[in-house]
């Protein structure tokens, strides 16, 4: 709130892979074809570090974002939970994660450039860590409007 372009947050786990896979449901953000150079990550050509955001003109989803399969995993806003109930792509629903867990850790998405296999690109790739960790291959991103409990 107070934010001329509305308010700012972390996407729900359920709204972060919908991005990835895209209308279509494609295994990867561009679809279903093995990564190649179209992705900032360390399977064709080892890499130090990150790539500059939006450099891999082809890791661009059906939508239009960018960078959802390499550069940096991204943390969500929701706890994790061992089993992930996976939305409908044709009924599209945003089941909340667990409102506490015992060891605090949260949920991230996505592949990093540090990844050198295909799978670990894929939409539904996750993670899991307490909120303190600090890592090269994790960031974030924020998605505009309401959370859960401002709908």
């Amino acid at each position: 709130p107070g934010h001329p372009g509305g308010s700012r947050r972390l996407p729900t786990e359920a709204q972060w892979e919908f991005a990835a896979h895209g209308p279509e449901g494609g295994r990867y953000p561009w679809g279903d074809g093995v990564p190649g150079e179209q992705v900032c990550w360390s399977g064709v050509s080892p890499r130090l570090g990150t790539c500059r955001v939006g450099a891999s003109r082809r890791d661009v989803t059906s939508t239009g974002l960018v960078d959802m399969a390499g550069n940096v995993a991204e943390w969500t806003a929701d706890l994790y939970a061992p089993l992930y109930a996976v939305p409908d792509a044709a009924v599209p629903i945003d089941p909340a994660g667990p409102e506490s867990t015992p060891d605090g850790l949260r949920v991230f998405r996505g592949g990093t450039w540090a990844i050198s296999v295909p799978s670990g690109l894929r939409a539904a790739t996750r993670g899991r860590h307490t909120e303190s960790m600090r890592a090269r291959g994790v960031g974030w991103r924020c998605v505009r409007g309401p959370s859960r409990d401002e709908r």
